[in-house]
């Protein structure tokens, strides 16, 4: 499955189009996660290998410890990047250690959202989700609520953050709270919302919800 790549990547296509499945499907989450600026582990890289069209067995970590042992990718204190991208390790350990204020404020919020009978859960999703939000990003919510209540809810939750300040605005978002997706509990399959022939984004989104409230 290909994903778009940056410019600097072009260098690597030979092994991009390696004949190998698990090369190319190991270099592909590795592009894929670049765009993002997010190195990954061997059990990240096993875990987020993009699936091809070939029939392989899920490979042990061993197996990908030898495959990425190749001058297009690189290794530094355990993450694993495209050659030359090795900066990305100092950017992904700094939002790490920022996250961990940013999960504080979201766990606060799902207690509070809890006692709303109509919420079902609260997740924490996209760039928080990978412990990869920046100092200035928001916090981006999903919420899952009982069916028929979902305009109501999203009307109450809304409000509330608001009369506290605690909504994105143009002057700030950092640490904010962003309620950015609400789904019925009755319509949680999102394969409708896929971009056709394969959406490795909208994947990888679901696999990285962290549930906070349930």
């Amino acid at each position: 499955m290909e994903v778009g790549l940056k410019s600097h990547l072009q260098p690597a296509s030979i092994f991009y189009h390696s004949p190998m499945p698990l090369h190319r499907s190991l270099f592909s989450a590795l592009a894929f996660f670049d765009q993002f600026d997010y190195p990954l582990t061997l059990s990240e890289l096993a875990r987020y290998r993009f699936a091809t069209d070939e029939k392989t067995d899920q490979p042990s970590l061993a197996d990908v410890a030898t495959v990425v042992r190749v001058p297009e990718i690189g290794e530094r204190d355990g993450f694993y990047f495209l050659s030359g991208r090795d900066a990305l390790v100092d950017i992904r350990l700094r939002r790490y250690r920022l996250a961990e204020i940013k999960f504080r404020i979201a766990v606060r919020a799902a207690r509070m959202m809890r006692w709303l009978p109509s919420v079902r859960l609260v997740a924490v999703c996209n760039s928080l989700a990978w412990s990869n939000a920046d100092r200035d990003s928001d916090i981006d919510l999903f919420v899952v609520v009982r069916p028929g209540t979902l305009w109501a809810t999203r009307l109450i939750l809304t409000g509330v953050l608001a009369v506290f300040g605690l909504r994105p605005s143009t002057r700030k978002s950092a640490d904010r709270l962003c309620l950015s997706f609400f789904a019925s509990e009755n319509a949680l399959g999102l394969s409708k919302l896929a971009i056709p022939g394969g959406d490795p984004y909208l994947a990888c989104w679901a696999a990285s919800l962290v549930p906070l409230y349930d």
